[in-house]
């Protein structure tokens, strides 16, 4: 009697399995259209459970009712972290690029919301690609020629410079300035902000002049950079560590050493292979004891900063009519190496303010991106030397021997006595 019991258990065991079974797929009862079985769907990886009213063998359902588009997925949010001493270790080491693509997040309290999203760090956005900022980086490209025929090299590698930018898609910016008997050769007219023209008449030095000139004309982007157009970085990736080095650090030179190639054959000129000043500085504060000349090293040539810091600087320091504003600029981000200035005597105490004003801006935070730089030869277009020892030697007042035109343009006045240095064209 017991194993007749057995058996018959056993057998309405399996009648309620198959029953089961059959509802199950059958989809069509309260059981199969409840929350529970919208759960297990949903664990065996179905994105959205089927829903019986779309049956067409359902009677019910009208005919040729289009179907409802499926909702969106909600959108993978990055969590903001905190760094530690180790996680800025493990972007020293590995770089930005793969600290980001890993997840990792970098906190900067003063960043804008937008920004913040798109370098993967705020909450309410989930990018977290440096790349796909590329198009808020200007790189502001002057150009001008007192013998456009006789320094045509210039030309060329601004040309072959832009397209450089272009197949990386870095925006670029390029005012190009003519003087009188002159036709424009790198620019297209009604095409601002891309290419802005203008004339002048005076032959001192114009560029960062015309980087503020060209800034004031441009909107949208959050960083400028300045680059000489005839150079190439080793290093591939050197957009991507600058972007993300000027979000930390308020002035940012784009490589660690820098050679002049010769002429004749475009061999690394061993007099002209030197460091660059910012990377000097980061690596010990006494400059002096880095190397024996300050002189020999590079300033300038690359650099780049956030819109929010220009804005606190009001402009690049562009009185240098003689030169050295890029020194001025490196000096200001390092605050206490006098001696790149001082030593233009009058000149260099007229770029004093400026240095003194821009160091409380920087704060001292300056940074350098890591790789070399090859500087093509291009035959010289002005003559430092002369108009250094001329403004360092005499007592003129920039303040009062310059005006702006409505572009923001530097201009010679026509009584001034920097007309006997700089003779106009």
């Amino acid at each position: 009697m017991d194993d007749r019991a057995s058996k018959l258990l056993i057998i309405i065991s399996l009648l309620t399995l198959c029953s089961f079974l059959i509802l199950y797929d059958s989809g069509s009862t309260p059981y199969a259209n409840s929350a529970f079985f919208e759960k297990t769907v949903q664990h065996k990886l179905i994105k959205h459970p089927s829903n019986p009213n779309k049956n067409p063998e359902n009677p019910s359902d009208p005919p040729n009712k289009p179907e409802e588009p499926e909702e969106p997925e909600p959108p993978i949010v990055l969590k903001p972290k905190n760094l530690d001493f180790t996680r800025e270790k493990e972007i020293a080491r590995l770089g930005p690029s793969v600290f980001l693509s890993n997840g990792g997040t970098v906190p900067r309290k003063d960043m804008q919301r937008e920004l913040l999203c798109k370098l993967g760090v705020h909450a309410a956005c989930n990018t977290k690609y440096i790349a796909e900022i590329v198009d808020l980086v200007g790189a502001i490209t002057p150009i001008y020629a007192e013998d456009q025929k006789r320094q045509e090299l210039l030309y060329v590698s601004h040309r072959n410079f832009i397209g450089y930018l272009d197949s990386i898609g870095i925006p670029s910016v390029t005012l190009e300035a003519i003087y009188p008997n002159q036709t424009y050769m790198a620019t297209k007219a009604g095409n601002e902000p891309r290419h802005i023209q203008i004339s002048v008449n005076d032959t001192f030095y114009y560029r960062e002049n015309f980087l503020n000139v060209a800034i004031r004309k441009t909107t949208g982007l959050e960083y400028y950079i300045w680059i000489d157009a005839h150079q190439i970085f080793l290093n591939t990736y050197w957009w991507e560590e600058a972007i993300w080095k000027m979000e930390h650090f308020n002035n940012v030179q784009f490589f660690q050493t820098l050679a002049w190639l010769r002429k004749d054959n475009n061999v690394t000129d061993k007099n002209q292979d030197l460091h660059g000043v910012q990377y000097a500085y980061t690596t010990t504060r006494d400059l002096n004891r880095y190397i024996m000349k300050f002189d020999r090293m590079w300033n300038g040539n690359a650099v780049g900063i956030r819109r929010e810091i220009y804005e606190g600087l009001g402009d690049i320091l562009d009185i240098c009519i003689a030169g050295c504003c890029d020194c001025s600029f490196n000096v200001a981000g390092m605050s206490d190496h006098w001696d790149r200035v001082d030593k233009f005597l009058s000149y260099g105490m007229q770029l004093r303010p400026w240095i003194q004003e821009a160091s409380k801006v920087f704060k001292g935070e300056v940074a350098v991106v890591r790789g070399r730089m090859l500087h093509f030869h291009h035959d010289h277009f002005f003559p430092w030397e002369k108009y250094l020892n001329a403004l360092a030697h005499g007592t003129y007042e920039l303040k009062n021997e310059l005006y702006r035109d409505e572009n923001y343009t530097l201009h010679i006045k026509y009584n001034s006595s920097l007309l006997r240095v700089f003779k106009q064209i």
